[in-house]
């Protein structure tokens, strides 16, 4: 599998993972506004949800630019590379 199709198969589950956060936030709401669950448990489960989201984005985010090398990087390497090419010659 190369770099690119695995890179888009995490997004989509990343994507996907965070949508289902977001609904369980919304249901969650929902069943307080019916009386379902109380202000206190809705507020106990927001917390943990949204805390669970900013993890699974912050571990993503590490991902992406861990796999991604820098451009401004890449082109001081190649400037570099150039530049010991045209000392060699």
């Amino acid at each position: 599998m190369d770099a690119k199709k695995k890179d888009t198969i995490i997004t989509a589950i990343v994507v996907a993972i965070v949508i289902a956060q977001m609904a369980a936030i919304a249901i969650s709401v929902y069943l307080s506004n019916t009386g379902a669950i109380s202000q206190e448990t809705l507020l106990i489960f927001s917390s943990m949800i949204s805390s669970g989201m900013f993890v699974v984005i912050i571990i993503y985010a590490l991902y992406i630019n861990k796999a991604r090398p820098n451009e401004a990087f890449e082109e001081y390497r190649q400037s570099v590379e150039g530049k010991d090419k045209d000392g060699k010659e």
